[in-house]
């Protein structure tokens, strides 16, 4: 696992704003060390191809975690995951940015495109992510945030169905909801194997270009650890007042799976 010690520490610090913030807010660059971006830019020969994006979480420099829904290219060598990111329109983070190509994907097998549950992947990179302080790996742990905490969802994703993904990195704060199969009866939700977090004042929620990417919780040492992954949320309609719950895949579940891939493989430099 991560070194309890070095994951989930941040040198440049979040503004984590106790007032709820309609739509979120801009993240301080960098404050999120372990947000990574997800683009995928398949193989096309005309003008009209186009690039997908989603998010990630990095928890070991050469593993990242991301939704399997993301993934579309059948060669991980279409998909770059770039570090260090905070604006993806300025070109002076340049000598803050790393970006590595995926050498292996894992999908959970028991993901089905269409299906809500299973909807994890672990991304093997061509080589490791150097750390520094604008690039940390997130911990991973079997706490798990309990109903009404506070959490924080990441990413560039848009403030509407498909709007205009964001410039640069945004955070939200919103809580963890139970009982969300009241929401979600006909899709069903297992509580066991995923999470949902939802405002009902703000209706901050993530959208489209969030997906993949990680709804964070602090441990007692006041780490931030992964423990969601952003799955779906309300077709063409994202806002989570007057409106259905995101539910994001608990990561916790998932430990067993992801330890065997990232902690048994012999890769580990």
């Amino acid at each position: 696992m991560p070194n309890a010690v070095s994951c989930g520490k941040q040198e440049i610090l979040p503004y984590v704003p106790f007032q709820r913030i309609y739509g979120g807010m801009e993240a301080i660059p960098n404050s999120w060390p372990w947000v990574v971006f997800y683009i995928e830019t398949p193989p096309c020969n005309n003008s009209n191809c186009t690039s997908s994006i989603c998010g990630g979480t990095l928890i070991h420099p050469r593993y990242v975690l991301t939704a399997a829904h993301c993934i579309t290219a059948t060669n991980g060598s279409f998909i770059r995951i770039i570090a260090g990111l905070h604006n993806t329109s300025s070109t002076l983070e340049r000598n803050v940015r790393q970006t590595r190509r995926v050498e292996k994907v894992f999908i959970h097998p028991t993901f089905v495109q269409l299906s809500p549950l299973g909807d994890i992947a672990i991304l093997q990179l061509n080589t490791p992510f150097y750390l520094n302080r604008f690039i940390q790996l997130a911990c991973l742990s079997d706490q798990q945030p309990l109903a009404n905490d506070t959490v924080i969802i990441a990413g560039w994703g848009s403030a509407e169905f498909r709007g205009r993904y964001a410039p640069v990195l945004k955070q939200a704060s919103t809580q963890v909801i139970a009982g969300c199969n009241q929401w979600w009866s006909t899709e069903g939700v297992d509580e066991r194997r995923q999470i949902c977090v939802g405002n009902n004042i703000t209706g901050v929620s993530a959208c489209s270009g969030d997906s993949g990417g990680p709804l964070l919780s602090q441990d007692a040492q006041n780490r931030w650890m992964v423990s969601g992954i952003a799955s779906y949320v309300e077709r063409f309609n994202c806002k989570t007042n007057n409106s259905r719950p995101n539910v994001y895949t608990r990561v916790a579940y998932y430990l067993p799976w992801i330890h065997q891939i990232v902690y048994s493989n012999k890769l580990l430099d």
